[in-house]
Parts: structure tokens; C-alpha cells; sequence
């Protein structure tokens, strides 16, 4: 999936982790990557980054602005109890 914003918006990136009996369930290690056009990646790691949130079991979001035209590659990564990752980019006109 493609998303598309402007450069200077501020957007909620969100992922569901679910486990194998289909209900939400936390991850041991959460981590979110965004990669930037010019191929800086930004991290935030649950538990060490307060950019990544919880919000309730399973649900997770990172508020991020986009300073950056171009395509942003957006992953979320869950290992342990639930391994999942879902990945979308992301492309922000100038």
C-alpha cells in the first residue's frame, strides 16, 4: 500500500500485532524503522523511544512529520510472543 502527504505533515503511523488465536497480543520487542528518501533511517525501539506508543495490547503507533520529499519506507517489526512486520511506503510531495 501507498500513502501520499505533503512535506511538513505530522501523520500517525499505526500496526495491530495479532497472535496465532486471531486477538491482540504484545510482542516481546517492537521496533519501528522509517527509511527516508535519501536513505537515512530513523528507529524508534519500544521501551527506549518514547515515539514509539502503546496503545493498548497488540496496538502501536509513532506520530512522525515528514520533512522529506520523496518515498519513505514505513516497517514495524514484533518479535517473541507475536513475530509479525508490515511495511508501507510512504510518498510526501514537495
Amino acid at each position: 500500500m501507498t500513502l501520499t502527504f505533503d512535506r511538513g505533515d505530522s501523520q500517525r503511523l499505526s500496526m495491530s500485532f495479532i497472535g496465532i488465536d486471531d486477538v491482540a497480543a504484545d510482542p516481546s520487542a517492537i521496533v519501528a524503522i522509517i527509511t527516508e528518501p535519501d536513505g537515512v533511517i530513523v528507529t524508534y525501539v519500544y521501551g527506549t523511544d518514547i515515539e514509539l506508543v502503546k496503545d493498548s495490547v497488540g496496538h502501536y503507533h509513532v506520530d512522525y512529520t515528514f520533512t522529506k520529499k520523496g518515498r519513505h519506507q514505513v516497517r514495524f517489526e514484533g518479535v517473541g510472543g507475536v513475530t509479525s512486520a508490515e511495511q508501507t511506503d510512504v510518498y510526501i510531495r514537495a
